[in-house]
């Protein structure tokens, strides 16, 4: 049901007293609540009519800034005065006005169904002046259309009071169910924005168990990935400020043929790349491709809960299943399944078809029980495609047996890092899945930024947001000494995320990182992440040379192979550097090197590396550059038997495996 809000903000001399302990007036943290209330309605998408009454104007009397009820928007934000009046008003006189708001707005037919609201922002420093005969009429009138009456800056139950007006406006609020609250405590509640709460449409399906079961069942998504977000509409620039213009853009498609000729859309057909040629693919293939069933859920069987793993279950589109809304019959079978499963400790296996012509899905429905409420929840299980192969070393070896230290260690870590220690506050103990998301948070406060501030640079997140997923202070305090005992336990080498992360670093980042310091430790072998120090470090070790060179090369081959443009320029830096190196020391191993490398490049056809070593010169060591080459002139190295087509093309990996053999 709609809701429909007046709110009554009180621009009386009255206000400019300081509101509580703070530094702010009283109409200033009423003009920042009431800022934050259209933010949010706007933000939310929420269709409910909104009026908004001044008390206390120029003249004395209650104006309007909105002249009818409307739909929230950035204006009334705009249109809010700036300061208060010399003027005092009527708080009851308002509150009539507002009740006598509702019925004269021509909405549409389905006025009489909306819940009404009056937000009343005084602190009740001016007497009214209503007759008391008057007053009880607006009492009835009140009761008589359920308006409920909030007041917003004043504490009305806090404790017992000689003003007659508090104690009048608190008959009011008890008697039609609102509240009476103070700013801080208002604030709390419009911290973040929330998201709207709408009931979507259920999948209508019969939960079929067997040739004669069938249940008709309603099942309402839970979880779904959506973007915070409206989808982006792209409009044109205005030239003279340099901002978005209100001229959308407008986009037509044109498909044309090799002889530069327009194609009718009818006439395109998608194919799929596999081979050398496009293989034509339309959508009447698509739906011959998969077998014709129309929507249905069948019960496949029955299996321990212990077999269904978490990390083999797909977690998006999650749904509850509740019997058919007015169906008893089909509401107690599901309850009673609910029931069953659970007390054995079973959930059942079903074979889904969400539509027509969609390809079937298996589903895992487990019980369910939330209050006095039992039913089902329904969630994808992922098919062997659908899961990415990962090889990882076996642990369960004696390579990676821990210590008794070690494992006390991190016993004293997990003790210090307890959530459900009874001195963090309730917003520190991190409630699963009522924690708003950041991003989302930020991505809504630059929306109504920009709105109201279309020329500045957008703001910093506020510290709500950024500190919604910072570890608590008392967590940080007491893991100190855990984490240092654990830095001196485990010996921890720094790595560096695969993809460029242009971000900076943020405040205490650093203070869990469990790291060593990087200078104090001896490197073994040189690795991909900085090869060029870890070369260094080698040289001055008691390494031979011809392993140093080894480990260098297979590096370099490394990070040449990987795809990100970042690891090829790591890659070239380093070879530059060890082609200088060996051209100083001994280039037999660079160049032996070299003629491999090469191989393997033509091999796997990455000819752009080719072209990369060329271009640095960091081709072959010949004798002119060092005496101990035994390459005197290009000519002479094209000459050599290098390679052949074979060598070519078998990889280094194929010829391995078949030499193991």
């Amino acid at each position: 049901m709609t809701q429909g809000t007046v709110i009554i903000f009180d621009i009386g001399r009255n206000t400019l007293s300081l509101d509580g302990n703070g530094d702010q007036s009283f109409f200033q943290r009423s003009k920042e609540f009431i800022i934050h209330v259209i933010e949010r309605k706007i933000m939310t998408l929420v269709n409910e009519p909104l009026g908004l009454l001044l008390m206390g104007s120029e003249d004395g009397s209650t104006t309007i800034v909105n002249s009818k009820f409307e739909i929230p928007c950035w204006n009334m934000i705009r249109n809010l005065p700036c300061k208060p009046t010399e003027n005092t008003g009527d708080w009851f006189e308002s509150l009539t006005y507002a009740v006598n708001f509702f019925p004269n707005q021509n909405i549409d037919s389905t006025m009489e169904s909306i819940n009404k609201r009056i937000i009343l922002i005084t602190n009740f420093m001016t007497p009214s002046d209503i007759p008391e005969d008057k007053k009880e009429k607006i009492k009835n009138k009140l009761y008589k259309e359920n308006i409920q009456v909030d007041v917003i800056g004043c504490d009305l139950f806090e404790k017992p009071s000689t003003n007659s007006d508090k104690n009048l406006a608190q008959k009011i609020v008890k008697n039609t169910n609102g509240v009476s609250i103070l700013f801080d405590d208002a604030m709390e509640q419009l911290i973040f924005y929330k998201k709207k709460h709408v009931t979507g449409n259920p999948w209508m399906v019969d939960l079929c168990i067997g040739p004669n079961i069938a249940i008709p069942i309603h099942s309402y998504i839970r979880t779904k990935s959506e973007k915070p977000l409206k989808t982006w509409i792209e409009v044109i620039r205005d030239p003279i400020s340099d901002r978005a213009s209100t001229v959308q853009v407008k986009k037509n498609t044109f498909y044309i043929n090799a002889d530069n000729k327009v194609v009718n859309k009818k006439d395109v057909v998608k194919g799929v790349h596999y081979g050398e040629t496009i293989i034509p693919f339309s959508v009447i293939d698509k739906k011959l491709n998969c077998v014709t069933e129309s929507k249905s859920l069948n019960i496949y069987g029955f299996t321990s809960a212990a077999r269904i793993k978490w990390e083999n279950l797909n977690y998006d589109n999650l749904s509850y299943i509740y019997g058919c809304k007015g169906d008893k019959n089909a509401c107690n079978a599901i309850k009673c399944l609910a029931e069953c499963l659970m007390e054995r400790n079973l959930v059942a296996i079903a074979r889904g078809i969400k539509k027509r012509d969609s390809p079937p899905r298996m589903y895992a429905l487990m019980p369910v029980q939330e209050g006095k409420t039992h039913h089902l929840s329904m969630i994808g299980i992922c098919f062997k495609e659908e899961i990415r192969h990962m090889l990882f070393p076996q642990t369960d070896c004696e390579k990676y047996i821990c210590s008794n230290e070690q494992i006390d260690a991190f016993k004293d870590l997990i003790k210090a890092m307890n959530l459900n220690n009874d001195d963090l506050d309730d917003s520190e103990r991190f409630d699963i899945s009522k924690v708003p998301s950041p991003s989302v948070q930020y991505a809504y406060d630059s929306v109504v930024f920009r709105a109201k501030n279309p020329f500045k640079p957008l703001p910093k997140p506020r510290d709500e947001i950024s500190n919604l997923l910072q570890v608590p202070n008392l967590i940080k305090m007491k893991a100190t000494d855990a984490i240092e005992k654990m830095k001196s336990v485990f010996v921890l080498n720094k790595i560096n995320d695969n993809q460029k992360d242009d971000s900076e670093p943020m405040e205490g980042a650093d203070e869990l990182n469990i790291t060593e310091n990087m200078d104090s430790i001896k490197t073994k072998s040189i690795g991909t992440v900085n090869p060029i120090d870890d070369y260094k470090l080698c040289l001055s070790s008691d390494k031979q040379f011809n392993e140093i060179a080894q480990e260098m090369t297979n590096a370099i081959e490394t990070l040449f192979y990987s795809n990100s443009d970042q690891h090829k320029s790591k890659a070239t830096d380093a070879m530059f550097f060890y082609r200088a190196e060996s051209v100083r020391e001994n280039p037999t191993f660079y160049n032996e090197w070299l003629k491999n490398f090469k191989m393997e490049l033509i091999g796997r056809k990455r000819y752009d590396v080719i072209e990369i070593i060329e271009e640095k010169n960091m081709d072959f060591i010949y004798k002119y550059d060092n005496t101990l080459s035994q390459i005197e002139s290009i000519e002479e190295m094209c000459g050599m038997d290098t390679c052949n087509l074979a060598d070519v093309a078998i990889s280094s990996d194929i010829r391995e495996f078949f030499g193991n053999m």
